[in-house]
């Protein structure tokens, strides 16, 4: 972790110039960890401040002056003039000394003035947002003094180091690019002015000085995240965090939780355009938008994979059967089918209400038997509808795989039309059953803890 410890201690170098350097690659504070940066950020007018050193207090903080809005609009105005000259010099640009036609030309134009643009744009968020930047540096140094007061201190010249290898990296790349650049333009005879030496070069090093601090910035926030991470530990983050989901999802505390997963599913599929709403102990279903354009989506997409496939008489039965009387079997399949599917969809769509009217009134003849003292194995429930769920998905997915695989074996490539049109409408008849096999086992749970109420009766009674 990147964290030290507090001590006095101090380790006495016996040569000036080892201290000097040791001064030079170690800091004590946010502010000193980050004055390099933007010392540099400031010579070429990115940030309208820098750091500097209190006479008063001795610490390093944020001082803002009037050259550096005037710092940073020279530069503006320099870039704009360099920009101007190259476009004026026949659009110069080191793309042109190597190619040259009136494509070229055109595209010269265009990277100038997006050159321009962009270097324009970079000064501007860098420099009217300035604030931003002062609060987010702030609210570090805060959090930092916090931390130290319980004995915890950042390593800032970990921080240091991080910015002076970014920079230099940075630099040197830019430097060994332009000067192989203008090094080949310049064993060719070609000497390009100075305006394009000027854009080319500062162009780069602008860009790269901005990735450098938004470098450095999502450092500090990383090595305060690791720390805080590292700190509370992982029991923290799965109470807060990945209890509450796992709970909601292996361990429900009512009805409308244990049918989740299942109504999910349904609700993916389009058969139930309504989701589950609320916490714990105040849940409802509420009618969805989505849920009914996802169904429209659904039935649009099954109504032309089957007239596709009943146009071209193709289907999975007529791989493997082909003559007049099975083609006529197949049409006859795929028609049923499609008025299958859209029966489906219209009485769901229909009967909406009626589903939820259902989920209400087993949640309620739940909080009913409560007051008796019955309480369901929720868990449990759930459990049973995951199985059931992936059980149908494993059957389903062994079904297609091993009928593919077939045809495949046998140089058959089915189109895939023909394959939605027979094995996706078995996973929605499928789901509906396993819809209303969940309701029936719920009356069914509900029919015999009533049953054991009433013999409880009968034996006090006697």
């Amino acid at each position: 972790m990147d964290v030290e410890k507090d001590t006095n201690m101090e380790i006495e170098l016996p040569h000036p110039l080892r201290r000097r350097w040791r001064r030079l690659l170690s800091a004590k504070q946010l502010y000193e960890a980050l004055r390099p940066l933007f010392f540099v950020t400031h010579l070429y007018g990115l940030t309208s401040f820098y750091i500097c050193r209190n006479n008063e207090t001795g610490q390093k903080e944020i001082k803002k002056s009037w050259f550096s809005w005037i710092n940073g609009i020279l530069h503006i105005v320099l870039y704009g003039v360099s920009y101007i000259i190259t476009i004026f010099n026949n659009c110069e640009s080191v793309a042109s000394y190597f190619f040259r036609s009136r494509i070229t030309y055109l595209g010269d134009m265009l990277q100038i003035t997006s050159g321009l643009i962009g270097v324009t744009v970079i000064y501007l968020t860098a420099i009217l947002p300035k604030h931003r930047l002062e609060e987010c540096l702030q609210k570090f140094h805060t959090m930092d003094l916090q931390l130290h007061s319980v004995g915890i201190k950042i390593m800032y010249s970990k921080v240091l180091r991080f910015s002076y290898a970014i920079m230099i990296s940075m630099l040197f790349v830019n430097f060994s690019f332009s000067w192989g650049t203008f090094g080949l333009l310049h064993s060719s005879d070609v000497s390009p002015s100075l305006a394009l030496h000027f854009t080319f070069m500062i162009q780069h090093t602008v860009i790269a000085i901005a990735v450098t601090m938004f470098a450095c910035c999502t450092y500090l926030v990383e090595m305060r995240l690791v720390m805080v991470n590292k700190s509370l530990g992982k029991s923290v983050f799965f109470e807060f965090v990945m209890w509450p989901i796992w709970r909601e999802l292996f361990r429900p505390r009512d009805a409308y939780g244990a049918e989740q997963t299942l109504l999910l599913f349904t609700y993916l599929l389009g058969l139930t355009p309504f989701l589950l709403r609320g916490e714990t102990g105040a849940r409802h279903f509420q009618l969805s938008r989505l849920g009914y354009l996802n169904a429209l989506l659904q039935l649009s997409f099954f109504g032309y994979c089957f007239l596709t496939a009943l146009i071209e008489e193709e289907s999975i039965v007529g791989y493997f059967f082909k003559s007049p009387i099975s083609q006529a079997g197949d049409s006859l399949q795929k028609f049923i089918g499609l008025v299958g599917m859209f029966t489906l969809f219209l009485c769901c769509g229909l009967q909406v209400r009626l589903l939820i009217e259902l989920f209400d009134l087993v949640a309620h003849i739940d909080d009913r038997l409560l007051n008796l003292g019955v309480c369901f194995n929720y868990p449990r429930i759930m459990r049973l509808r995951h199985t059931q769920l992936i059980l149908i998905s494993i059957i389903q997915l062994g079904y297609l795989i091993s009928s593919i695989c077939m045809l495949l074996l046998n140089d058959v490539q089915p189109i895939y039309t023909a394959t939605v049109a027979f094995y996706v409408p078995q996973v929605f008849l499928l789901s509906i059953v396993v819809l209303f096999a969940a309701i029936l086992h719920r009356c069914w749970q509900h029919f015999t803890a009533l049953n054991k109420v009433r013999d409880n009766i009968k034996v006090d009674v006697e």
